[in-house]
C-alpha cells in the first residue's frame, strides 16, 4: 500500500525535516504552501534523495483551497496516510491589541482549516 504524507505550510525548517524523514521511510511526500518557488525547490531536493514528491501551491487560509488540495493530493499520490499541519498566520500580531477578525483569521488558519 502506498503511504503518503501531506506537509501543509511547507518551509525550509521543521516541515522540511518532517518531509525528509517520512520520505526516507518510504512515504510519498506532498508539499503544500503558497510559494510555488519554495515548493519546486523542496520537491527537487526531495527527489534528489530518491523521494517521490509533488508540490501543491495552496492558500491554506481558504477552506475551499484546502478541500481541493486534499483531492489533488489523493489523485496525484494516493490516499493520505499522515497529515503534518504547520500552517501559520501572523495576522493577529499582538493578541492583546488585535481586533476580533484578525484573531479569528489566525485561529482559522491554525485550527479550523485543519479540520475541514
Amino acid at each position: 500500500m502506498t503511504k503518503t504524507i501531506l506537509v501543509c505550510g511547507y518551509g525550509p525548517g521543521i516541515s522540511n525535516a518532517v518531509a525528509e524523514r517520512f520520505g526516507a521511510e518510504g512515504f510519498s511526500v506532498a508539499l503544500a504552501a503558497r510559494s510555488a518557488d519554495r515548493l519546486a525547490a523542496g520537491v527537487k531536493a526531495l527527489e534528489a534523495k530518491g523521494i517521490r514528491a509533488a508540490g501543491f501551491p495552496t492558500d491554506l487560509a481558504d477552506p475551499a483551497s484546502v478541500q481541493a488540495l486534499v483531492s489533488n493530493v489523493r489523485e496525484t499520490l494516493g490516499p493520505i496516510t499522515v497529515l503534518a499541519w504547520s500552517a501559520y498566520s501572523a495576522g493577529a500580531g499582538d493578541l492583546l491589541a488585535a481586533d476580533l477578525a484578525a484573531i479569528r483569521g489566525t485561529l482559522d488558519m491554525a485550527v479550523t482549516n485543519l479540520l475541514i
